[in-house]
Parts: C-alpha cells; sequence; structure tokens
C-alpha cells in the first residue's frame, strides 16, 4: 500500500501529472494499493492544478481510494465528516465491511449539511481564503527580504503552508 499525499503536507508540494503517472504505473505494475489523502486539494493556489491521481486512469482508478473532507479548507473539523471514493467495486466493499466491522464511519446528519454547504456554497469564502493567506505569504517573504535576508523562503503551492524555511 503507498499512502499518497496530494497535494503534500506539510510543505505544500502539488504533483504534476507527470509525476502521478509515473506513480500510477510503479503501483499498477506492482500491485500496490494508493490511499491518496487529498484533504487539502481545495487549498492549491491558481497558478497550480490539483490533479486527483484516481484520474489519470481507469486502471488507476480501480486501483486507489480517494480521502477528502472540507474540514481543513473550511474549518470544520468538528463535523467529523469525510469523503471516501472507491470506484473498485470489490475494494469499496471490503473497505465497507471492515468501516462496518468496527463500527465508525457514519456520517451525522449536520455533518452532511456542513459538507455540502462548504462545497456547495463555499466559492467565494475559500476564493477570499485563498487571497488572505497567499497574502500571507507574501508578507512573510517581503519582511525575511527586507529584516532577515539570510533566511530563503521556498514558495508553496498550496494556500496555508509557509513553504520550507532554508
Amino acid at each position: 500500500m503507498l499512502i499518497l499525499c496530494s497535494p503534500h503536507n506539510p510543505v505544500g508540494r502539488v504533483w504534476t501529472r507527470e509525476e502521478l503517472t509515473r506513480l500510477g504505473e510503479i503501483c499498477l505494475k506492482n500491485n500496490i494499493l494508493i490511499v491518496s489523502d487529498e484533504i487539502h486539494f481545495d487549498l492549491v493556489y491558481n497558478e497550480y492544478k490539483h490533479i486527483p491521481i484516481a484520474s489519470i486512469s481507469e486502471a488507476l482508478a480501480k486501483q486507489t481510494i480517494t480521502r477528502f473532507s472540507p474540514s481543513k479548507t473550511f474549518n470544520i473539523w468538528g463535523v467529523q465528516t469525510s469523503v471516501v471514493i472507491i470506484p473498485n467495486r470489490d475494494l469499496r466493499e471490503r473497505y465497507n465491511r471492515e468501516i462496518n466491522s468496527i463500527e465508525i464511519g457514519w456520517a451525522t446528519p449536520f455533518g452532511i449539511a456542513a459538507l455540502e454547504s462548504a462545497y456547495r456554497l463555499g466559492e467565494e469564502w475559500l476564493d477570499q481564503l485563498i487571497d488572505f493567506l497567499k497574502g500571507n505569504v507574501d508578507f512573510i517573504q517581503s519582511y525575511l527580504k527586507n529584516h532577515i535576508p539570510q533566511i530563503k523562503l521556498d514558495l508553496p503551492a498550496m494556500a496555508g503552508f509557509p513553504g520550507t524555511w532554508i
């Protein structure tokens, strides 16, 4: 099993289609299940594009469990609601049996409403959030350049991540 963090946390790296395709080829060749944690997929700056690994090919989709949630982006952790996408029917049935056997995975009506509201109505708020977070990174970059030039900031591809300090 490969656990993929896409985009990467904590450095804010957004994987390219070429990187994901190559990784997918390796996983397919070696029959490696991919669990793709895509919880930060919507916190990507406009000049970058998040590509779900399961969207690369049908073969990869059948070998991937994709997980995401609005909890971090929309600051609704308390509703404890997420999404799991498993296109492979056999894999999905095995997953559901395991989740049900340990009695987790039950969504609450409040959690479902919060998830749906975030994704249906939150676009304007998300755009403002990304602008605000990008402004924070711009401020840090300017401050370092003017006050502590020995510290270089690697600019992240994701909003909300300060980059790597070198």
